[in-house]
């Protein structure tokens, strides 16, 4: 919080930020690394400081390239900046900065206390946990480096380390909202049960969330947009936090239809949604302004589509059972 910075100026420690109460962001994070090459998180020791620490952790890998480096200090429990840095002096709160732990030593650290490191089942796992996140680092030396430290830890050659980062990226969706290659009329091949009918693959409802995401951030770079697509009829069949997201911003453009960004932006600072929206409208857009509108036309035309296959392949499900129901009888 804002004391303990201020507490650490008076001690001569004048280059710490706040994140005043909030969680840590990869908006945060880009912004400092833009000032400096090295973060240094402080958290406290607790269990509660370490799961913190552990989010911050995964904000930051995708921003670790070559040259910049993050470290993890951990307090002595009940202690934070303010009161540490009047207990121990300046010199030893810097030794301590100095000496905290690098990115690699806590990500390797936290994930081998999550599984049994005497058995192969055990180093198994590890290396299929620390896969589905050295796979956010963003190519370089330092991802290398990473790899070949897990290749140590686990026993593997680093020939199959390599392999599994290569199937990872494999698996990836090669698009953020390509719709379904599946007809909808392959769903009612599934056996048919209630369990069925609740199911939707990962994969889809992560496409649908980037998807919707997506729409938002370009309804806040281009507001009047919405003055042109008709967005709701698929959104609203979709549920969820982020459609449920994009109906409230395509709702608020459509009621300032003659805001700028940052005017519609000042109108939502203070409300629930504003610190999501903001944080949203700080990454990095590669989306150029004169092409907005055509992909957004885009992202509806997925939703669409995927609406239209939900419905086909829940009216399957209901004939397949009203079938079976017939049957039964």
């Amino acid at each position: 919080g804002y004391m303990d910075v201020i507490a650490l100026a008076q001690n001569d420690i004048n280059y710490c930020v706040a994140t005043l109460g909030t969680t840590t962001s990869t908006s945060h994070l880009s912004r400092l690394f833009k000032l400096v090459p090295e973060v240094v998180f402080c958290f406290d020791g607790d269990d509660a400081g370490r799961d913190a620490a552990w989010r911050a952790l995964q904000q930051v890998l995708p921003l670790m390239e070559d040259g910049r480096t993050a470290r993890f200090l951990f307090l002595p429990d009940g202690e934070d900046p303010d009161s540490q840095v009047r207990k121990t002096g300046t010199s030893a709160f810097v030794a301590s900065i100095n000496g905290a732990p690098q990115l690699a030593e806590f990500f390797f650290e936290n994930l081998c206390a999550r599984v049994d490191m005497d058995s192969l089942e055990g180093r198994a796992k590890l290396g299929t946990l620390a896969m589905t996140l050295i796979k956010r680092f963003p190519k370089g030396l330092l991802k290398q480096l990473v790899l070949d430290q897990l290749a140590t830890i686990t026993g593997l050659d680093k020939a199959t380390i390599q392999s599994m980062d290569r199937d990872l990226k494999e698996t990836d969706d090669s698009h953020p909202y390509a719709p379904s290659s599946h007809p909808a009329s392959s769903e009612a091949e599934e056996p048919v049960s209630d369990e069925t009918a609740s199911i939707k693959p990962a994969k889809t409802h992560n496409r649908l969330s980037r998807a919707c995401m997506k729409a938002v951030n370009l309804i806040l770079l281009k507001p009047e947009v919405v003055k042109k697509l008709d967005l709701e009829p698929a959104i609203k069949q979709l549920g969820g936090s982020e459609a449920n997201l994009l109906l409230e911003v395509i709702e608020l453009a459509r009621s300032n239809p003659d805001s700028s960004t940052p005017e519609l932006m000042g109108k939502i600072y203070a409300t629930p949604i504003g610190s999501t929206l903001i944080q949203l409208l700080d990454r990095e857009q590669i989306t150029p302004t004169s092409g907005i509108e055509k992909e957004l036309n885009d992202i509806l035309q997925f939703l669409n589509t995927h609406a239209r296959q939900e419905e086909a392949r829940h009216s399957l499900l209901a004939e397949a059972r009203q079938k079976l129901a017939a049957k039964r009888q």
